[in-house]
């Protein structure tokens, strides 16, 4: 595929193969997919959503990505339609319904959730107090990581390694240049935070133990009155859930960090604070429920001992999330993803940027004493 396939695919012809009866009009392209190519597109009486997977990333395409990824989106969004521990997940969050899925064209055609502001816009615009969003994803993120936990047919279903493997490289093997960028001179110092980051990638490409959203952001959660809807899963796989809480920190706080949004920093540091704390209590309730009526032997006596500890997390996954959280913003402020977001056009010695770069430093170097995920050693 190149990187001009959003002009070159029949999106119309595509629909009218999958809606033989109905009137398909009206495409309109999304400036919004970062990773694939997105379609708003006209069907009878309404609307739907059609994505389709380069073999790279969409807005940078010297980034090579299996195509293969809108495969796991595909059975994540049928895994909350139709299997029963994950239908109920939470009352005022699900996600699109999926209507088609083409194997052999990496396209997926989805419900239509509407025009809806994301996470950012929210924060941004809102006066709403946000803790009920919070507490709401929350809840959802919670009972993803605990359900799946130690379910090993999941594990099999979600074995997605190729998405793993190209962030292992770019994420966390990339902070050495990403550090050089931002005016890091002391190769000694480069190379000691290299190998805490790199040692995270390694490990993160290692089977888990839950299902793991993958690309927990703003610009995942596009709200609505009373309902959000959590899209873009190709990320999904069995992982460690230190990569949906840090992923989710990370950018929470680069909104925070906006100079000329101080309401937007105010919403976003109360989103975050909360989303934390109420994921840590959403996690022990959780645990407990499924450990009473979990009618598997193996995963019950597995389930028991985690929550006999009072826990599903330990010391090295805070300071996981510490490290995830510091790679996740040099990715953004220095690395290949700085463009079209938050710090975009600022020169690596603009003082935004070094001010996020220090912080993600002290991350790397003292992920303890993190004003961030220190108030989560309480859990633990």
């Amino acid at each position: 595929m190149s990187g001009h396939d959003k002009d070159t695919f029949p999106v119309i012809a595509f629909l009218e193969g999958v809606f033989p009866d109905e009137h398909v009009r009206g495409v309109q392209h999304l400036s919004g997919g970062i990773l694939n190519h997105v379609w708003r597109v006209q069907v009878g009486s309404g609307s739907v959503i059609v994505k389709r997977a380069p073999g790279h990333v969409n807005l940078v395409p010297e980034i090579t990505l299996s195509a293969h990824r809108i495969q796991y989106e595909a059975r994540a969004l049928l895994l909350f339609a139709n299997h029963e521990k994950f239908i109920d997940m939470c009352a005022q969050v699900r996600t699109p319904r999926l209507l088609h899925n083409d194997t052999e064209q990496f396209a997926i055609v989805m419900e239509d959730c509407g025009i809806l502001p994301d996470l950012r816009d929210y924060l941004s615009n809102s006066d709403e107090n946000p803790f009920e969003l919070a507490d709401a994803l929350s809840e959802f993120i919670a009972r993803l990581h605990v359900r799946s936990l130690h379910d090993q047919e999941l594990a099999a279903h979600f074995d997605n390694h190729s998405i793993q493997a190209v962030r292992n490289a770019i994420q966390y093997h990339g902070v050495s240049d990403c550090l050089r960028k931002a005016g890091m001179q002391d190769e000694e110092h480069i190379s000691n935070l290299a190998d805490i980051a790199g040692d995270l990638g390694d490990r993160l490409t290692q089977p888990g133990r839950c299902l793991v959203m993958g690309d927990l952001w703003p610009r995942s959660l596009l709200i609505s009155p009373g309902q959000a809807f959590l899209i873009d899963w190709e990320f999904v796989h069995f992982g460690q859930p230190v990569q949906d809480l840090a992923h989710l920190a990370a950018h929470l706080w680069m909104l925070a960090d906006q100079p000329n949004a101080p309401g937007t920093t105010a919403m976003a540091r109360s989103f975050l604070s909360r989303f934390l704390s109420s994921y840590m209590r959403n996690v022990k309730t959780e645990l407990k429920e499924i450990t009473t009526h979990d009618d598997s032997d193996v995963r019950v006596k597995a389930l028991d001992a985690v929550e006999r500890r009072g826990h599903l997390w330990n010391i090295q996954d805070i300071h996981d999330c510490a490290a995830h959280f510091a790679c996740e913003i040099l990715m953004r402020t220095v690395g290949p993803f700085q463009n079209k977001y938050l710090y975009d056009g600022l020169a690596p010695d603009d003082g935004i940027i070094q001010n996020a770069v220090q912080t993600a430093v002290s991350h790397l170097e003292s992920p303890e004493d993190s004003e961030v995920f220190g108030r989560l050693l309480e859990y633990v």
